[in-house]
């Protein structure tokens, strides 16, 4: 993804669709503003999944993937509340620690 047209878009995470009425473009809610979107960059998807998705990240360095505080190279969105967790090793299942949402994990689309 570029950098400028999705930094406030984070992985992972479902926005609304405020407006799809061009055809190479998508305005969402993000937070409490809107952006426009190519269509290219995102996965449309009639509804939430019933699994953890698991993200990889490749937008920071290599050294920073790992730092204190961070979420790692790769983390978990909870289906249920879209929270994010960190991840380590490969799990079946897991519970998210926000909402307690116990789930399979969707190893299959990373």
């Amino acid at each position: 993804m570029r950098r400028e047209v999705t930094k406030d878009l984070r992985h992972g995470t479902w926005y609304a669709v405020v407006r799809d009425d061009q055809p190479d473009r998508l305005t969402l809610q993000v937070g409490d503003r809107t952006v426009t979107v190519p269509r290219r960059m995102l996965e449309i998807r009639g509804r939430r999944p019933t699994h953890f998705t698991v993200v990889s990240r490749f937008d920071l360095p290599p050294e920073d993937r790992s730092s204190p505080g961070d979420l790692g190279k790769r983390y978990t969105v909870c289906p249920s509340c879209a929270s994010r967790s960190t991840l380590s090793g490969q799990p079946p299942a897991r519970e998210c620690p926000v909402c307690g949402h116990h789930g399979e994990v969707g190893w299959w689309e990373s």
